[in-house]
């Protein structure tokens, strides 16, 4: 029930709902009450959120929901945020939420994933919380921001051999001479994109044929994982890739394959192959350090889409004996 206080020429109303309070300062009563019976409904209905009331897996789900699709990686992150919705840190209302709940949680991640799949996840919790403190303004402060990360793991250095990666893409049917027809096939091509122009399996995913310029050699990205637009220029073996493709007009998919697809039949021509170490993402390291041979520094970090060279060092893997074997 909404009461009314009367201070001066002002007119003070506050009201209560499961705990959560409110309050506003009026010119008039009838602005007053009229306040009161449209928050009090508010409140009543959810859709005022309030640190009282949100728990931090509440705020997950809203994130995933409002922010998460127009961010690059959306699918990653949206799933990551639904299993991080059904920790117990998520019970935590925002208002009670400290560093501690925060440091107790990455503790009890550490013992079932590794310490980079750590600090990813940390990296999303964070994004959720400076948007619970930037823009809903739930919180005044980050908690987080005095949470340890676990230390940085060693970057990955798999590469990927052509005999390997003959292997896997033979492993989805994948032959010169043969016509697409399968999906597994468009993996293959897919992964060997991915190695000719180190472009991310979301980004080969979400191409269509009005991006793709091979006359002028090169595909136009118009969203990609850190927000930015770029473009792509492709080898002759790429052009000759998509060529395999058949266009069914100009805004349909490029591979018309899912995420999940990708994912699935990639993983499965892999094992059959038995070179379980390798992921589909160990085809960036792979392209980028070909890729190194040919261009300098600040023409291959454009083309990636790294915006320092801090990053860019993380993908380059080239061996010394190779580096050796180009020396006087």
């Amino acid at each position: 029930m909404p009461t009314y206080t009367k201070r001066g020429d002002k007119w003070r109303a506050q009201i209560q709902v499961d705990g959560v309070r409110k309050s506003g300062t009026f010119t008039t009563k009838a602005e007053a009450r009229a306040w009161a019976m449209r928050t009090e409904e508010e409140l009543q209905s959810g859709q005022i959120f309030d640190a009282a009331s949100m728990t931090l897996g509440k705020a997950f789900i809203r994130f995933s929901e409002e922010i998460s699709p127009n961010r690059g990686g959306a699918r990653w992150e949206m799933l990551r945020l639904k299993l991080l919705a059904r920790d117990p840190v998520a019970e935590v209302r925002l208002d009670r939420l400290q560093p501690s709940h925060l440091a107790d949680w990455r503790d009890r991640r550490l013992q079932s994933v590794s310490g980079e799949t750590v600090r990813r996840e940390i990296t999303i919790i964070m994004a959720v919380l400076e948007q619970c403190r930037r823009e809903w303004r739930l919180i005044s402060t980050n908690p987080l921001k005095d949470v340890r990360k676990p230390p940085a793991g060693r970057p990955r250095d798999q590469r990927i051999t052509d005999d390997q990666s003959f292997l896997i893409v033979s492993a989805l049917g994948y032959e010169e001479d043969k016509p697409i027809t399968l999906l597994s096939q468009r993996v293959a091509i897919a992964f060997l994109l991915a190695i000719e122009t180190a472009m991310r399996a979301g980004e080969l995913i979400s191409l269509n044929w009005d991006q793709v310029f091979l006359a002028e050699r090169y595909v136009h990205l118009d969203r990609t994982k850190n927000g930015d637009q770029r473009d792509v220029p492709l080898s002759k073996r790429a052009v000759a890739l998509f060529n395999k493709l058949t266009p069914e007009n100009t805004d349909a998919s490029c591979l018309k394959i899912s995420s999940q697809q990708l994912d699935a039949l990639f993983r499965k021509g892999r094992d059959r192959t038995g070179l379980r170490e390798i992921t589909f993402h160990d085809s960036r390291h792979e392209a980028i350090t070909r890729l190194s041979r040919k261009l300098d520094v600040m023409a291959l970090a454009r083309i990636i889409g790294h915006r320092d060279l801090k990053s860019l060092m993380i993908y380059y893997n080239e061996h010394a004996r190779d580096i050796a074997s180009r020396l006087d």
